[in-house]
């Protein structure tokens, strides 16, 4: 069988040229050994093509999804450490995947032998030069450095480069397209808050991804009810707005409880500095309990502030809205766009939904396919279209 990312594929190299640009900005060199040894191509090759071959295979009928992390033994916080670590290899991925608990990783090192499973980290704490290979699917793996999550998508195919456009994720993508700023700039407790929001909107989507059977979450204006001529029918409309998710975000920074990895993870990016991942955020209990609304048919609908106002939503636009789309994917910090007609960006549930960004501008949805496609729908006004970023998982 022969090997899908050799040494001196530009993927491999790509990677590997933005580790060492990363390394060369502090003394410290994640996966290297005491003795020295380096992360180069060769290790970098094995690593995403065993990934890659572990991605296939099912451990008693459950799928291998896992994250994969190059780290010394002891710099990833708090983890299960093995007395004497196993190769690093498809077999052990595939027996050790249901193992590693949820935000968690398999802790990979560089040793004189080769590439080694050292243990299990319990969450993501990352360098701003760490690696981390996430098997998102059949053949998907998500490639993080640092803070490009993603940099690259491997998929044995185009494995584009997505990371060269700066910081890119679901979360920064959705404060952009809402436009959320805090209401006075200068609070920075609040300006935490409001990107807690988006990083909870993004987790919500994740969230409904991982349930399997697809669903659309419809964002709203907050203080504007013009999206409900386009609602019918509307069976589980709440009483009074959720607000679960932005006073639980609000009272963890009042009382300081995650303040530390928050000003860590989003602010501290010194030499010797790591950058902390969050690892129980706030919001977790809420969003989940939010993303089970998506089992009813229907849509959820939620405010750009987090507040859910219901589920079971129905839309209901007339036949003669008929708007014209921009598709587009993220590749190696680009835009590539296809323009489209309605019928040919999918079923129901996304004509439907582009429909109802059309009639209603102001507003953003999220579609998640049964085949674990995430999709994001907008207005695009210097186009007059719905934009439709198309395979948003890779950004989750």
């Amino acid at each position: 069988m022969g090997n899908i990312f050799k040494p001196d594929d530009s993927i491999i190299v790509s990677i590997h040229d933005q580790l060492k640009y990363l390394h060369g900005l502090d003394i410290h060199k994640p996966g290297d050994t005491p003795e020295g040894l380096t992360l180069n191509c060769e290790y970098l090759s094995f690593f995403f093509e065993t990934a890659f071959w572990a991605s296939l295979r099912n451990n008693e009928g459950r799928p291998t999804r896992v994250n994969l992390i190059i780290v010394n033994i002891g710099e990833a916080g708090d983890a299960f450490t093995f007395s004497e670590a196993v190769p690093f290899n498809e077999a052990q991925v595939v027996k050790l995947a249901p193992a590693v608990p949820d935000g968690g990783c398999l802790a990979v090192n560089v040793s004189a032998s080769g590439l080694q499973i050292w243990g299990i980290s319990k969450g993501r704490d990352t360098f701003h030069d760490s690696i981390i290979a996430q098997i998102w699917g059949s053949g998907i793996i998500r490639v993080s450095i640092g803070s490009f999550s993603p940099f690259a998508i491997l998929d044995g195919q185009e494995n584009p480069i997505i990371g060269g456009a700066g910081r890119i994720d679901l979360a920064n993508y959705l404060q952009n397209r809402l436009k959320k700023h805090p209401s006075v700039p200068t609070e920075f407790l609040e300006t935490l808050a409001v990107w807690h929001e988006c990083l909870a909107m993004a987790d919500l989507a994740k969230e409904v991804l991982a349930l399997d059977h697809g669903g659309a979450i419809l964002i709203v204006p907050a203080g504007s009810d013009n999206w409900t001529t386009s609602i019918s029918p509307f069976p589980f409309r709440f009483a009074n707005a959720d607000a679960s998710i932005p006073e639980s975000i609000r009272r963890k920074l009042k009382d300081g409880t995650f303040l530390e990895d928050s000003t860590q993870t989003d602010v501290q990016a010194g030499p010797n500095q790591k950058l902390i991942s969050r690892p129980n955020p706030a919001w977790k209990f809420s969003v989940r309990s939010a993303a089970a609304l998506s089992e009813v048919d229907g849509a959820i609908i939620i405010t750009s502030e987090a507040k859910i106002i219901g589920f079971g939503a129905k839309i209901n636009v007339g036949e003669t809205v008929r708007p014209q789309i921009h598709q587009y994917y993220l590749k190696e910090g680009k835009r590539e766009t296809i323009n489209s007609s309605l019928e040919v960006i999918g079923g129901t549930r996304h004509q439907s939904t582009a429909k109802f960004v059309a009639t209603h501008q102001e507003t953003l949805a999220i579609v998640i396919s049964q085949d674990r496609h995430i999709s994001i729908l907008h207005w695009e006004p210097e186009f007059e279209a719905v934009a439709v970023l198309r395979d948003a998982e890779t950004l989750a």
